[in-house]
């Protein structure tokens, strides 16, 4: 979203802004209840999965695959937390076509019917 999307012409915020407000408040929720130390152990465990990925595309379904279920969240929605803690951590980027865009793919997990996730480089 571009800074100048974010307010009216007379400076009251955006419908987009709040819902980003909205998303963020979110995902802080489903941090905070994926346990206490969830982001901070998820992240070691990215770190070291990426570790011979760097420079690559990726999708959080593809680590996800790979995470032990001993390091799964307590609730299912930490995963849509991740990219954002992965995203401060200086660990991914998201992957962006010529203008700017997000860049998506289908998913590959049969429960989630091939809905758009989006593409990270990890850094």
């Amino acid at each position: 979203m571009r800074p100048n999307e974010l307010f009216d012409r007379h400076g009251m915020p955006t419908r987009e802004a709040l819902g980003v407000r909205l998303k963020r408040a979110g995902q802080q929720r489903a941090l905070e209840s994926s346990g206490p130390d969830w982001g901070d152990q998820i992240s070691a465990a990215f770190r070291l999965w990426a570790a011979n990925r760097v420079g690559a595309d990726i999708c959080i379904e593809d680590f996800r695959e790979q995470v032990p279920a001993s390091l799964y969240p307590a609730t299912h929605k930490g995963w849509g937390a991740l990219p954002r803690v992965l995203v401060a951590a200086r660990l991914i980027a998201p992957r962006v076509d010529s203008e700017g865009n997000a860049i998506y793919r289908p998913a590959r997990s049969q429960r989630t019917h091939a809905h758009p996730v989006r593409i990270w480089r990890v850094l």
